[in-house]
């Protein structure tokens, strides 16, 4: 009789032990799905940014980009975005050597 109560408590710490990590998974996907939220907000608002900034004027004459302006905005958006890859593979690359 006292070897199933033993055999019973071990059974429930197992359970709870494993409920414990399967808490602690959900809250570690949570974790890295908010930070790679935020990282991708943050991109986001950098390129609008900086893109803004370098190809619309100061002076709104009209309500819509006119053509020099969206040629610019898409050679500004692709620059950022082939920037931001070869980053990207970098650091991965400087990882694996590590």
């Amino acid at each position: 009789m006292a070897n199933s109560n033993v055999s019973s408590t071990v059974e429930k710490q197992e359970i709870k032990l494993d409920d414990i990590r399967a808490v602690l998974d959900k809250e570690k996907v949570i974790g890295t799905t908010i930070s790679d939220m935020e990282y991708r907000v943050a991109l986001f608002n950098s390129l609008t940014h900086i893109c803004f900034e370098k190809c619309v004027e100061k002076r709104y004459k009209e309500g819509e980009l006119h053509l020099g302006e969206n040629s610019c905005i898409d050679r500004c958006v692709s620059k950022y975005w082939q920037v931001n890859n070869l980053v990207g593979h970098l650091l991965a690359y400087g990882r694996r050597g590590l």
